[in-house]
């Protein structure tokens, strides 16, 4: 095919089996003689770009290449590496006419793909088990170029058909993917209810290293976008099935997280989880980071830790222990049972019972409310110490000083609805 050079050149370069599996628990399930030598000729001289958790695999820069590391988490960065915040980004940032080949996981490629020129897939004559995979290729979008056979696997080279190429004369994309479909995590706004969803169905939506990124920055979003409330939930009827323990959890990710769930529960907002399915772990720190819980009749709820060797931290115990009761608590730690949503409704830990749907409207109530109330109430909630209770009496006082208070006595009074600001 030709190409304009003042493009950016996108190739997909991966090994992947008869089933598309590319990876097992972060790593390679398979060693080919030769491939890792093709991998470096190929890319030699070139950008390279991948997922965080790619990276972390890999655990150094490869020499000789430039290479641009995509995660939602300004804080981290590694020597030697450029990081990018979405694929456009990473693409604008290698420049015009830059050979860019995207290295994986399995999502940097789902989101690469309907932007590829070409494709360089090791075909690998075999069917490992895994948990990554390569997205599935339209034929009719794609022409072999190249063929090279090797022991155990072959070296196939596509480019992009005439006519349904991505680019034309340097303009932008021709009819833009829709990345958020193509994340693990998705954040929309209506009449002022932010809907957060994780979308890992295959992995029951437990959250790896590269979701927790991303569900980090829609947390963001919230602020940025002035949500007067937010819902949590997972696509596929699952909640959230924990971390996901096919890759790595270290400490590094652990520490992510309690910054994560520190911001989330901490939103000035009234946030709301509706569950449904698997709420475990992971998923159960997500959930007693919000303010309210709905839960569907399939829900199930367990603190799996024992049956891992891990303990949770303390803000994690001290909320189970609020939300559920100590004797709830005590069960589902230290004998790893597994609740139901008619525990959770019988024992305080649910607010109500149902749908997304059933959530969203329960969210959509908080909207209307006074914002400074709201906010300084929640910091009241959460006090245990001198420093958190004099937060508190400073919201008070806020509030007992503030225009809000003084539109809902005067809208009490005239028997309309209120119109607060927060201010």
């Amino acid at each position: 095919m030709t190409h304009n050079g003042s493009v950016p050149r996108l190739t997909l370069i991966a090994a992947l089996g008869r089933n598309r599996v590319i990876g097992r628990r972060g790593e390679i399930p398979w060693r080919l003689e030769g491939e890792q030598a093709h991998f470096k000729a190929t890319t030699m001289g070139h950008v390279l770009v991948m997922g965080r958790a790619t990276f972390d695999s890999i655990g150094r820069v490869l020499p000789g290449r430039r290479t641009i590391v995509l995660t939602r988490n300004p804080d981290w960065s590694h020597p030697g590496v450029e990081t990018a915040q979405s694929l456009p980004e990473a693409i604008a940032l290698a420049g015009p006419g830059a050979e860019i080949f995207v290295a994986g996981g399995g999502q940097v490629y789902a989101q690469a793909l309907p932007l590829a020129d070409r494709l360089v897939l090791s075909e690998v004559d075999a069917e490992p088990a895994g948990d990554a995979f390569f997205p599935v290729v339209d034929s009719r979008d794609w022409v072999e170029s190249s063929r090279m056979p090797r022991p155990g696997y072959t070296i196939v080279t596509y480019d992009r058909v005439a006519g349904r190429a991505r680019y034309r004369d340097g303009a932008a994309p021709i009819r833009p993917p829709d990345y958020a479909a193509m994340m693990p995590i998705t954040y929309r706004v209506a009449g002022s209810v932010a809907t957060i969803t994780i979308e890992r169905p295959e992995r029951r939506n437990a959250l790896n290293a590269a979701a927790l990124d991303e569900l980090d920055a829609a947390i963001g979003r919230c602020r940025a976008d002035d949500a007067r409330a937010l819902v949590l939930t997972g696509a596929g009827g699952h909640f959230c099935a924990g971390a996901d323990l096919t890759e790595l959890e270290d400490v590094e990710f652990t520490q992510h997280l309690a910054g994560v769930l520190e911001r989330l529960s901490t939103l000035p907002i009234t946030t709301v989880a509706a569950i449904s399915g698997s709420c475990m772990g992971l998923g159960m720190q997500l959930a007693i980071a919000c303010d309210v819980r709905v839960v569907a009749d399939d829900a199930r709820f367990a603190v799996p830790v024992a049956k891992l060797g891990l303990m949770v931290d303390y803000w994690t115990l001290d909320r189970v222990r609020r939300f559920w009761g100590e004797g709830a608590a005590r069960l589902m730690a230290l004998t790893a049972t597994v609740l139901t949503a008619d525990d959770a409704w019988r024992l305080g830990f649910a607010q109500a019972r149902g749908d997304l749907a059933a959530a969203t409207e329960l969210a959509a109530s908080a909207v209307g409310l006074a914002p400074l109330s709201q906010a300084g109430t929640k910091i009241g909630f959460d006090c245990d110490g001198p420093l958190e209770v004099a937060r508190y009496d400073a919201a008070f006082a806020r509030a007992w000083a503030s225009e809000d208070l003084r539109e809902g006595r005067a809208a009490f009074n005239e028997r309309r609805p209120p119109k607060f600001t927060g201010h």
